[in-house]
């Protein structure tokens, strides 16, 4: 926090050269590799009042390896593949409904 506090007071960032300034102290795979969804990442930055380029970098980091993230998570904690105890977890841990869908091949429509 304090390196992109730091970053972007010195002048304004795209979301891009701010995520490399951050690659280095924060992945952006942190808290999927974690096994936590974007809706999670996104009360997180709430919670710390992150906002701007931050935020929206945050978010499209853990956007682009939600699935993936949420796949793994699946296979580490529900290996029987149950659909209700999997949906379940998803939602705990802040991936969304169209994730759950995706990775449970579900159709909750």
């Amino acid at each position: 926090m304090r390196r992109a506090g730091t970053a972007l007071a010195r002048r304004a960032r795209s979301e891009a050269e701010l995520a490399r300034s951050l690659a280095a102290v924060a992945p952006p795979e942190g808290r999927l590799a974690s096994g936590w969804g974007t809706l999670r990442v996104q009360a997180d930055l709430q919670r710390l009042e992150i906002v701007g380029d931050a935020a929206r970098a945050g978010m499209a980091a853990a956007g682009q390896g939600e699935r993936a993230a949420a796949e793994r998570l699946l296979a580490r904690r529900v290996p029987d593949g149950d659909l209700r105890r999997g949906a379940s977890l998803l939602a705990r841990r802040g991936f969304g409904e169209d994730v759950a869908e995706a990775v449970l091949h579900l159709d909750l429509e």
